[in-house]
């Protein structure tokens, strides 16, 4: 990919997520500065809150972690299990990234790392 794909206009904020937050989009842009791509999703009032929620991203870490399984992370973790679904709700009416499916998942999870080291 050039710099030119790393500049590609998008028609709407979700389809930008989930272009932009893939393996192989970050690996392709990797060497250009291609900060700014990413400015205008963590700009978003909606979308800041939800990567600056303690909770929420917490509760996305335990459950990414332990396999997507509900039941499993909330038992580890002491987490009322519909607490985790309400916090893995609120991420998917946000980001329109529906994290109990892996690629969302995978997606989201490199979301959070790039919001974490360069924001």
């Amino acid at each position: 990919m050039s710099d030119i794909v790393c500049q590609t206009k998008f028609q709407n904020k979700k389809e930008k997520i989930r272009e932009v937050f893939s393996t192989s989009f970050i690996l392709a842009c990797a060497s250009i500065n291609s900060l700014p791509i990413y400015d205008d999703i963590f700009a978003d009032e909606k979308i800041k809150k939800v990567l600056n929620n303690e909770d929420i991203i917490h509760t996305a870490k335990i459950f990414l972690e332990n396999d997507l399984n509900l039941s499993k992370a909330s038992k580890q973790w002491f987490l009322h299990r519909n607490t985790m679904i309400y916090r893995i709700g609120k991420i998917e009416q946000i980001t329109g990234l529906n994290i109990r499916k892996f690629n969302d998942a995978v997606l989201f999870s490199n979301m959070m790392e790039i919001h974490k080291r360069f924001i």
